[in-house]
């Protein structure tokens, strides 16, 4: 098994790079459109700006995808991604003084791979990228049932709304933020996130950012 992870741009124009942006869609699509139903839409996925995507080989085995958002933009608060939040989220994230926030969004594992700890490793490599993102926090809809929002609360993640119904599961709103200390996992996870780390394709050059590395070390 030999892991490799990339970070990838929405709308890429490099071949191999579009190659893969069209590999993860097609895994994405095969995922989500049965357990969405008729609450899927393919613009989830072309809206979003960054890709983190864990391969085995040349198999698909994690995605997650991430958006940022700018609430002082009236626009973005009528975005449609916000339709099924809270209508107290806004207030809420003004209260913590959050106005830009990047949405972490279909966290997805292969069937394959889901005897792994590959969410974990997604998880804590989004935290991770938080700086990168020059957001004041990561934030989305996590569902309960399968764990997912147990993982995150674990590796530091704050719940801002509990028991919501999101497309229809129930899920926590959770948020990570920027100044929060990552809750690194167990040996095993934080010596996958490291190895895939360190050995990252970065199409983006988002992780060549100096000032937000600096940030990363402080």
């Amino acid at each position: 098994m030999t892991m490799h992870y990339s970070l990838i741009k929405s709308k890429p124009t490099d071949p191999k790079e579009i190659e893969l942006y069209n590999q993860i869609y097609e895994f994405w699509k095969s995922q989500w459109s049965d357990v969405l139903g008729d609450k899927f839409c393919g613009d989830d996925f072309f809206r979003q700006e960054y890709i983190s995507v864990i391969t085995d080989d040349e198999k698909i085995a994690a995605i997650h995808l991430y958006t940022n958002f700018n609430s002082a933009f009236e626009s973005n608060q009528d975005h449609s991604y916000f339709k099924d939040y809270p209508k107290d989220f806004f207030n809420k994230m003004r209260e913590l003084n959050y106005l830009k926030y990047t949405t972490c969004e279909s966290l997805t594992v292969h069937p394959d791979f889901r005897k792994t700890n590959l969410s974990r490793v997604l998880f804590q490599i989004s935290f991770s990228l938080a700086p990168y993102f020059h957001s004041d926090a990561l934030i989305g809809p996590t569902i309960i049932k399968n764990g997912a929002s147990k993982t995150g609360q674990e590796a530091g993640a704050q719940v801002a709304f509990s028991q919501i119904n999101y497309k229809g599961y129930e899920c926590d709103i959770l948020y990570y933020p920027k100044t929060c200390i990552l809750i690194k996992q167990d040996q095993i996870v934080n010596h996958m996130v490291e190895r895939l780390w360190k050995n990252r394709s970065d199409y983006t050059g988002l992780t060549l950012d100096i000032d937000a590395k600096e940030k990363l070390v402080a």
